[in-house]
């Protein structure tokens, strides 16, 4: 019973790890900005097409005030 269980658990965290990567791969890779900021307007996170249209790159909008 708990090899089976150990089983579903590792199925269920590779599932998890596979659909976090195509959502990772599909944010970064999209022509639309998107940006997560945090309640003090920090960005805490921003793919290529947001730094595009901020007219910065390489990751430098983290880290940043949005204002």
């Amino acid at each position: 019973e708990h090899v089976s269980i150990a089983v579903g658990r590792a199925r269920l965290y590779a599932d998890i790890r596979q659909s976090e990567e195509r959502y990772r791969t599909l944010v970064e890779n999209l022509g639309e900005g998107i940006t997560i900021v945090d309640p003090e307007e920090n960005f805490l996170f921003a793919n290529k097409a947001a730094e595009k249209v901020f007219g910065v790159a390489g990751s430098s909008l983290t880290g940043q005030n949005l204002r």
